[in-house]
């Protein structure tokens, strides 16, 4: 299989009935490579989209150049399973979850969301060592724990952490 990226994509132009009665979706793919032709598709939505790392097949026939098409593959069978491939994107949203989530524990409940996503941004620099803790320790706001004594050892008389 060769790997390309879809540079342009036409879903469902036009459907197909195959001879077990089975009706496929045809839908228009031009490759970053230059690659262009038809892939079928179960679904009227291509599984794939603009952008898309593809790995796929070309097979030239009396209607144009058919295309076995699926995403690009993260198994690598020859390191023993998958590979992760970073995602920033994926990271960012983890990262603003994190933060969203500790500034309405700072905070506590019932606030705006002005309120939370003000400490969420500061969090989120912190986390990015843009700033000191000195910074994020300026938004603990709760004061309920603020005078409780909280023994190093959790309270556990024999030390022992869990």
């Amino acid at each position: 299989m060769v790997n390309s990226t879809i540079k342009q994509l036409r879903e469902n132009t036009r459907t197909w009935n195959t001879p077990s009665g089975d009706v496929l979706h045809v839908h228009n793919v031009q490759l970053e490579n230059g690659v262009q032709g038809f892939a079928f598709g179960k679904s009227e939505i291509a599984p794939y989209q603009v952008g898309d790392a593809v790995q796929y097949e070309a097979s030239p026939t009396k209607d144009g150049t058919k295309l076995k098409i699926r995403k690009e593959s993260t198994y690598n069978a020859g390191a023993g399973g998958y590979n992760l491939r970073p995602n920033a994107n994926k990271d960012n949203r983890i990262m603003k979850q994190s933060a969203m989530k500790n500034a309405v524990a700072i905070v506590g409940e019932g606030k705006s969301f002005n309120e939370y996503t003000k400490i969420a941004e500061m969090l989120i620099k912190w986390f990015n060592e843009e700033t000191s803790t000195s910074t994020v320790s300026q938004v603990e706001t709760r004061n309920e724990f603020a005078n409780n004594n909280i023994p190093l050892n959790g309270g556990f008389e024999d030390n022992t952490t869990y």
